[in-house]
């Protein structure tokens, strides 16, 4: 809902959502923080086994879901983390930075990345290989060694 103010706009919904947002984010985020440890473990299996799920998924919809489930879990990661902290390695405020346990969701997307783009070129090597073979372009292995 928009209000005109003195030739404006004024966006009303946003006066009267964002701090009850705020509030009940923070609300979350502090029972997240009381998590046990073995809950913790259990979001960081997760979030892991869903970084697998993203490296080696073939089907859209298998790697379309396997994003959500690495999202979804990389959030929930950012608020069970507090165990394993580690090191502050950026300071925003004074109680709020950057710390090692942070980056364990970028790393895990980044590897996966890098595994999918692996197993893309390997793919691709070996249809190219094929595709040279079926051609009859020779290689040096089957000129320096002939099949008898």
């Amino acid at each position: 809902m928009t209000v005109y103010r003195g030739g404006g706009v004024t966006l009303h919904w946003v006066e009267v959502w964002a701090p009850q947002l705020r509030a009940r984010l923070h609300e979350l985020l502090q029972q997240l923080a009381g998590v046990s440890f073995q809950t913790m473990l259990a979001v960081h299996a997760l979030l892991v086994l869903s970084a697998c799920a993203l490296a080696f998924s073939r089907k859209r919809w298998q790697t379309a879901l396997a994003w959500i489930a690495v999202l979804g879990f990389g959030l929930i990661w950012f608020g069970v983390n507090s165990h394993w902290e580690g090191r502050t390695l950026y300071i925003f405020a004074p109680t709020h930075g950057l710390t090692q346990a942070d980056l364990v969701v970028p790393v895990a997307i980044a590897i996966a990345l890098l595994i999918r783009g692996l197993r893309y070129l390997g793919r691709a090597w070996l249809a190219r290989r094929e595709q040279r073979r079926r051609d009859g372009v020779p290689s040096v292995f089957r000129v320096m060694w002939p099949k008898v």
